[in-house]
């Protein structure tokens, strides 16, 4: 094994890059372990890159993307609009947003259907509590005897999915295109399979992006600076719509204009949300790598099967790049009025890529953009229609992060949920 601590030469090993080493057997445990698809369709699902490009094509390139991002918004707003009917103004933070930010999900790429509940949003969190060990392990009785709840709660979140694609996908209008893209070239894959298939893709979409939603939240209740910055900005963007429209929705180049909510969102990612994240690339065939280490290019002789390790935790609590590592700054990610980023080592080192909070792949996670537009979605909606604060008025100790998943795995989850009152402005 060897483990890489310099933070340009890990983000190289995990970018998709170096066609010698391998990120697919990441893709083919959780199908085949944690999901319990067959051998042979996890192995050829994971295995060819066509489903990975499907994925990129939809949820990276401006075109797609942008017509997700304004279904989405739609149902996020008319999601938390029921919500709060429905549960009053006084809501737990993470559950209340993790159901809203689910079900907004499960509408925009399947339209109107039984799985957009709190009941299967509250299965996916029970199931992603074991989900790291469960894609570690192929026996299925120690599966069943160690994590039965969890299991459980799987198969009704899987058999939510299987019932929406019981009718023909090219006949089912609410269905994403995403979905339907699939079909020609998973054409060996059963009927249970691309469902379970399609489960993880969904499951993927939402359990990392929840817990970043409520630091992101948390840490913006707690922060007069960073709500009236924010604020300003949301007012700004609207401000600079040459038809002068007060829509709701915002559209991609405005998501990307949204700076300072982008900031929050990087500085969540790297003191919470990748707390317990690692990164790993195994060698296909002997090759000699090159790396840069401390500025410099170096070679490195490895073999077929070596083993290559990173640790983001490394880097975002490294006071070599940051000042204050441990400390949150909500505007630590903020350009400088040069444009330039603010992210230097103190050796006087520029660091390419101080933050690695996606895992990776031929191009990173290919959810990434959208994973973002969900957050800044939701901030913006939050920001521009209710007004909301802590119980109390105070801001409550930070919960500790769960370490249900165990101590290598952790997205950042909260221990437990903070009671917030969100109330609608009056005029909005």
């Amino acid at each position: 094994m060897i483990v890489v601590t310099d933070p340009d030469a890990a983000f190289f090993l995990t970018s998709g890059r170096i066609p010698q080493l391998s990120f697919e057997l990441s893709k083919y445990l959780m199908l085949r372990n944690a999901m319990a698809a067959t051998e042979e369709s996890a192995r050829f699902i994971a295995f060819q890159n066509k489903t990975h490009a499907i994925i990129n094509r939809h949820l990276l390139e401006k075109q797609e993307l942008t017509k997700i991002i304004q279904v989405w918004q739609n149902n996020f707003t008319d999601t938390m609009s029921m919500a709060l009917r429905r549960e009053g103004q006084t809501v737990g933070l993470y559950e209340f947003f993790g159901e809203c930010i689910f079900c907004a999900t499960v509408k925009s790429f399947f339209g109107e259907t039984d799985l957009a509940s709190k009941e299967h949003f509250r299965n996916a969190i029970v199931f992603d509590s074991a989900f790291p060990p469960l894609s570690l392990t192929f026996s299925r009785l120690w599966q069943r005897l160690r994590f039965p709840e969890q299991l459980k709660a799987r198969e009704l979140y899987v058999e939510a999915v299987r019932k929406i694609f019981e009718k023909d996908l090219e006949t089912n209008p609410r269905v994403a295109q995403l979905f339907k893209d699939f079909d020609p070239v998973l054409p060996s894959i059963s009927g249970e399979d691309k469902v379970r298939f399609y489960a993880l893709l969904l499951f993927a979409s939402v359990v990392n992006t929840v817990p970043t939603t409520f630091w992101v939240v948390n840490y913006l209740l707690a922060s007069k600076e960073a709500q009236e910055a924010i604020q300003n900005e949301l007012n700004e963007i609207r401000k600079r719509r040459r038809d002068a429209s007060h829509e709701a929705n915002f559209s991609l180049q405005e998501m990307e204009d949204m700076k300072c909510i982008d900031s929050l969102i990087s500085e969540v990612l790297r003191l919470k949300s990748t707390t317990g994240a690692f990164r790993h690339r195994r060698c296909k065939q002997d090759f000699t790598i090159s790396l840069t280490v401390k500025g410099e290019k170096k070679s490195f002789d490895v073999k077929k099967d070596d083993l290559f390790l990173t640790c983001p935790k490394l880097v975002h609590l490294d006071a070599d790049i940051y000042d204050d590592p441990e400390t949150f700054q909500w505007d630590r990610f903020l350009r400088n009025p040069e444009g330039t980023s603010s992210i230097v080592s103190k050796s006087g080192l520029k660091i390419n890529k101080p933050l690695d909070a996606f895992g990776g792949g031929p191009s990173l996670c290919p959810g990434r953009k959208f994973a973002r537009c969900e957050i800044k979605g939701t901030i913006a909606a939050l920001m521009l229609n209710y007004d909301i604060h802590f119980i109390g008025g105070e801001s409550p100790p930070l919960p500790e992060v769960s370490r249900q998943q165990g101590p290598l795995f952790l997205n950042g989850t909260p221990k437990t949920d903070v009671l917030v009152e969100i109330i609608p402005k009056v005029n909005k």
